[in-house]
């Protein structure tokens, strides 16, 4: 072999291990971007997971201060009242009557007459603090006329009622409506003192069919007597919302 042959050879045998040893290099830069890649994604997960324990334990934290609610409800049987005239400046301070028994009301005639049946909600408070609790529509109770807001001691309970006002041609609507007629609601509502705390809201839904037609009496209608009235109560499951800052609008993704 020549000295230019050998030089060739030697020249082609670099050539080939430097494309070898480029080779190697770009799979071990690949493997090492690889490993970069796989370091950042789990540190990416642990810190998801960290974050995510430490808002289940503020979480909890805020849970562990809320009150414990329990809220009921039910139309209890009574004497219906109504009013006499038509909705005006005068209407609010007429004097409601107690419906007697077997008494007709005539369409159009009595059209506006407004009928009330009385709602009576309870809610205990267990604990662990005194709550202020908001309403609406507003309630009655022993020590108020009409509130929007009560507050309700660690450990008590209070009753509080609210009434369904309606016209006599808005109740016999419902009662062609049946089961589609409108639920009337009353919410209740606590919400922590806090900047992060916890906002808790219980909704009451009422169903009530009052009256019923005069048979073979065309536009004649009765009152169904409290004890005869066909209305159902039914208390939806209580929602919370978690706030991180109520003041920045910023809320934990968690609601219950």
């Amino acid at each position: 072999m020549g000295t230019d042959t050998f030089i060739t050879t030697l020249a082609a045998w670099a050539t080939v291990g430097s494309a070898v040893a480029t080779a190697i290099s770009a799979v071990v830069i690949a493997y090492q971007a690889k490993l970069t890649r796989e370091s950042v994604g789990a540190s990416r997960e642990a810190v998801v997971v960290a974050q995510r324990s430490l808002e289940e334990s503020q979480i909890a934290r805020l849970d562990a201060g809320a009150p414990r609610l329990l809220v009921s409800a039910l139309v209890v049987p009574q004497t219906i009242r109504y009013k006499e005239g038509t909705p005006g400046p005068e209407f609010k301070g007429l004097r409601s009557l107690p419906v007697t028994d077997g008494q007709i009301f005539k369409m159009p005639l009595h059209k506006d007459y407004e009928f009330s049946a009385i709602v009576t909600v309870t809610v205990e408070n267990e604990g662990p603090n005194s709550v202020e609790l908001s309403f609406s529509p507003s309630v009655s109770s022993m020590d108020f006329a009409l509130a929007r807001s009560l507050n309700l001691r660690s450990g008590r309970s209070m009753e509080v009622t609210y009434a369904v006002r309606k016209s006599l041609a808005e109740w016999i609507a419902d009662y062609h409506l049946d089961e589609n007629a409108q639920r009337h609601q009353l919410t209740i509502d606590y919400q922590g003192t806090r900047d992060a705390d916890v906002q808790e809201r219980h909704v009451v839904h009422t169903r009530i069919l009052m009256v019923s037609p005069i048979p073979n009496q065309d536009g004649d209608w009765g009152v169904l007597s409290g004890h005869i009235m066909h209305a159902s109560c039914e208390v939806l499951p209580a929602t919370r919302t978690y706030w991180k800052s109520r003041t920045r609008g910023r809320k934990f993704d968690t609601v219950l």
